[in-house]
Parts: structure tokens; C-alpha cells; sequence
């Protein structure tokens, strides 16, 4: 076991500190659309089950929310290219099946019921079948967006060169209607859903928001790439759907660094594990704020199921940070900020908007949904405080120890990461629920929790951080980093104004 860690200790970090140690190149809105896409999904299978009634129609979040999440993986394709958009896909249809797994093992396990958390039966019913859902629904995202993209480089590169908007929308509609028809023979042979509305004003519907918001996106697309400084994506000829990578092996050995966008004959984002780390952190965000009021009974402790997803979500913060740098870690936290005011914001509608009268179990999404102001506004005063300190402790320890001790960086910076959320975040969200006793059972037994997980992680964490670096061909070391938390970008700005 020695010679192993020496090992790894010595060899890994060695090797590692040869790689580029300033900078990377990161655009600085295509971690907000990774998780704007990856929200809406989730969104849309979470509450696959309730029957709105809206307007006088009965509808399902399908129809509202499947619009949001094709028209920003357009954008994520036109403006940065079909390679990333097919790296995002499939990371995402990895995050929907991971989704359905993990709440169908918390449907399992025995929940505790204090006087603020009533009505059990209903709040399981929001993961009832989630598994054989999230089958399904990964593999309809996955189809359709394949399809989506496919359709856009042949109707916008040569049916209609002289009209591209047109093949653009001629696509997004053809999109929307296998779609509809793919959600609509899964409701006919699997019974999720509680009623079977009018199907055919549904889909006129899912078409209308469709073309509104291709047009809010035909706006959208000029200013990314403005802002973003990329010109035209040209469409390619052969798109392969089962290669992940955005830059395949063979060429990331030959390429050189480059921090310089002058450089437009070699892609400029190369890092095929990048939108995936993002996603990651995303996907426990969410998921540990869906499952923060819902308490497991382990007899000697009382715990909230969604605290054994915070050690992971610093973990994915560490690794990030480690590898690509603060300057991108901090962006993915405001990109996570301004992701969850969104998310909140659908969240709240939708638990608003009623249900259709015969629908039995509307108070476990009024407890799950309609409680994520609160939990917003908690986790987002949490995040900044603690995944600031986080951050901050990993880069600067880096450059203090030279790149070595990574697993002493991480333990320290986690450790104090979870102590500041939770002297933040805790009392915010339980306090007004629950006595005295009850909350400092709670909060003493997440904190020591967090602490013994942290410690149980980080030799997992340790390899994973090492393999990225010699994957990606990437180190950085944030010498010449501004640590101010209010900044967005992550260009610094010598290589900005280049």
C-alpha cells in the first residue's frame, strides 16, 4: 500500500506539473447553458407525473418545458458547434439515467416524519417509477436532439442555403413533432401519467412555444457569438453520434498550448471532461436541494437524504479548481447561482399552477417544489461563502505546496467549505421548521457526517484529479489569478484583449 501511494504521490504529481500551468481557454456562457440544459430535463422528469391545468387545458410539463431545453441545445449548436453540443448530449443523457436511478434508492429508504413533513405517501409518488422513466425520457432527449442536429446541418447547409433561418425553424418544428409523438406513444404504453389530455391542441401548443422561442433564440445567437468572439460554425459533413470527445486523442497529443484566439485552424475548448464536471455539480446541486426536507432515520443519527450529495458537489468543486483553475471554477459557481434562480423561479410555477381535479398527490410537489425559495435562498448565501473558501484554499494551497499534498488540500479545503455553508445555510432553512433540540441534532449530525465522508472520498477524489490532468493535458496554477468574488469571466485580461 506504501509503494502505491508513493506511487501515485510522486509519479502522477511529477508528471502532472509538466503539463500547462497557465490559464485555459473557456468561454465564459457554455457552463451556463450545460446547466440550463441540464436543469430543464431534470425539471421536466421530476414533474412528468402532475397534470396541469392551464388556461382551461390540460397539460404536462412535457409540453412547456421540452421547448426550453431544444431550443438551448440549438443554441448550444450553432454558436459553439456540433462537437460540444454532442459532448453535452451525451453527458446529459448519462445525468437523466443517473437522476432516475438515485431517487428510486432514496424511495427506499426509511424517512423520518417530523410535525413539518407530512403526507409520505404523496412525496414518494414524485419518484414513483422514476428509473423505468428516466430510461425511457434519456433515451427520447438523446433521439431527438441527435435527430435535431442532424436535421439543422442538412436543412440549413443544403436545402435552404439561401434561407438558413428557414431550414433552422423547418428543423426546431420536424424536432417537436417526434418528439410529441415519441412522448406520446411512452404515455400510451407505459402507464405514468394519471389522464390522457387532448393530444392534438397539446401538440399545437408544444409547436407555438416551439417557434416563440426560436425566435427569442435567432436574438440570442448573434449576441453569444459576439460576446464570445466565435464566427460562423460551419456544419460538418459526417457527424459521428457515439464519439464523446470534442478532440479526439490523436490530436490532443499534437496539440500545442494556446491561451492566444488567434489561433482559429485549432479549437479553442478542447477539454472533453469539462462540461461533464460541470453537469456533475449541477445534477447534486439540484438533487440535494430536491431532497433537503425529506430526513432518513439511521436510529442514531437524523439526517436529510440530500446531505450525502454535498461532499461530492465540493469534491467536483476541488477537482475543478485543481485542474482547470479558479478562474473557471468561480464561473461555474455563478453560472450554478444564476441556474438555480431559474430553476426556483419554474419550480414555484409550476407547483402553482393547479392540477386537474381527480390528480391525488399534488402535496408531495408542493413540498418538493414550492419549498425552493426557501431553499434557494439558503443554498445560494451557503454557496458563496463556503464554495469561496473552497476554492480559494485549493488554488492557494497549490501554488504554496508546488502542486503536491492535493489530498491535504482537499480534506482542508472541504472541511472548511462545509463549516461555513453550514453556519449559513442550516439555519436559514431549518430553523423556523423545528425546535431547538431537533435542529442542533440535525445540524451537529450533518456536520459530522460531511466531515467522515470528506475523509472516506478523497483517495477516489485524489485519482480522479490526477487522471483528468494527464487526460485534458492540463495543470494550471492560478499565479496570475484576480481571487475577487465577484467577477464572471474567466479570461484573464492580458489574454482577453489579445
Amino acid at each position: 500500500m506504501r509503494n502505491i501511494l508513493n506511487h501515485f504521490k510522486f509519479h502522477s504529481v511529477e508528471k502532472a506539473n509538466r503539463l500547462n500551468r497557465h490559464p485555459i481557454f473557456c468561454y465564459d456562457f457554455i457552463i451556463g447553458l450545460a446547466m440550463l440544459m441540464l436543469m430543464t430535463n431534470v425539471l421536466t422528469l421530476l414533474s412528468i407525473h402532475k397534470p396541469l391545468l392551464l388556461f382551461g387545458l390540460t397539460c404536462y410539463s412535457f409540453v412547456l418545458l421540452f421547448p426550453i431545453g431544444l431550443t438551448l441545445s440549438s443554441i448550444m449548436a450553432s454558436v459553439y458547434g456540433f462537437a460540444i453540443a454532442r459532448n453535452i448530449l451525451w453527458w446529459l443523457s448519462s445525468f437523466l439515467l443517473l437522476f432516475g436511478f438515485l431517487t428510486t434508492v432514496v424511495d427506499y429508504i426509511p424517512a423520518s416524519a417530523p410535525a413539518f413533513l407530512q403526507n409520505e405517501g404523496a412525496f414518494s409518488y414524485v419518484f414513483h417509477d422514476t428509473l423505468l422513466i428516466a430510461l425511457c425520457y434519456a433515451i427520447l432527449i438523446f433521439v431527438t436532439y441527435s435527430l435535431h442536429y442532424g436535421l439543422l446541418v442538412h436543412l440549413k447547409g443544403r436545402v435552404s442555403q439561401k434561407y438558413p433561418a428557414f431550414g433552422e425553424l423547418s428543423a426546431a418544428c420536424v424536432t417537436h413533432l417526434i418528439a410529441f409523438m415519441s412522448f406520446y406513444l411512452l404515455c400510451t404504453f407505459l402507464p405514468i401519467l394519471a389522464i390522457h389530455p387532448p393530444w392534438l391542441r397539446l401538440l399545437l401548443m408544444q409547436l407555438v412555444i416551439g417557434v416563440l422561442l426560436w425566435f427569442i433564440a435567432q436574438i440570442v445567437i448573434p449576441w453569444l457569438q459576439k460576446k464570445e468572439a466565435i464566427g460562423t460554425v460551419e456544419a460538418t459533413k459526417h457527424y459521428h453520434w457515439f464519439k464523446c470527445a470534442i478532440v479526439e486523442k490523436k490530436l490532443l497529443r499534437q496539440l500545442r498550448v494556446i491561451n492566444n484566439t488567434s489561433n482559429r485552424h485549432l479549437p479553442l475548448f478542447r477539454y472533453n471532461y469539462l462540461l461533464g464536471l460541470v453537469m456533475a455539480y449541477m445534477f447534486f446541486m439540484l438533487l440535494s436541494g430536491m431532497l433537503v426536507f425529506r430526513l432518513a432515520d439511521l436510529h442514531f443519527l437524523v439526517l436529510p437524504i440530500g446531505i450525502f450529495l454535498p461532499p461530492l458537489i465540493y469534491s467536483t468543486s476541488n477537482i475543478t479548481t485543481e485542474v482547470y483553475g479558479y478562474a473557471v471554477a468561480r464561473n461555474m459557481m455563478w453560472w450554478f447561482i444564476m441556474t438555480s434562480a431559474v430553476f426556483t423561479l419554474l419550480s414555484a410555477l409550476l407547483a402553482a399552477i393547479p392540477s386537474t381535479p381527480n390528480f391525488q398527490h399534488n402535496r408531495g410537489y408542493q413540498l418538493m417544489l414550492g419549498s425552493m425559495p426557501v431553499v434557494f435562498i439558503a443554498g445560494i448565501l451557503g454557496t458563496i461563502g463556503g464554495i469561496t473558501v473552497n476554492n480559494a484554499v485549493v488554488s492557494k494551497l497549490k501554488k504554496k505546496f508546488a502542486g503536491y499534498h492535493y489530498w491535504l488540500r482537499a480534506i482542508l479545503s472541504t472541511a472548511g467549505g462545509e463549516v461555513v455553508y453550514n453556519c449559513i445555510a442550516y439555519p436559514i432553512m431549518y430553523f423556523s421548521k423545528m425546535n431547538l433540540h431537533h435542529f442542533l441534532l440535525v445540524f451537529f449530525s450533518v456536520s459530522l457526517f460531511k466531515l467522515a465522508a470528506t475523509a472516506i472520498i478523497w483517495p477516489t477524489e485524489c485519482y480522479i484529479a490526477s487522471r483528468l490532468k494527464l487526460g485534458e493535458k492540463v495543470n494550471v496554477f492560478d499565479y496570475d489569478v484576480n481571487y475577487r468574488i465577484f467577477r464572471f469571466s474567466t479570461k484573464q485580461p492580458k489574454i482577453a484583449n489579445q
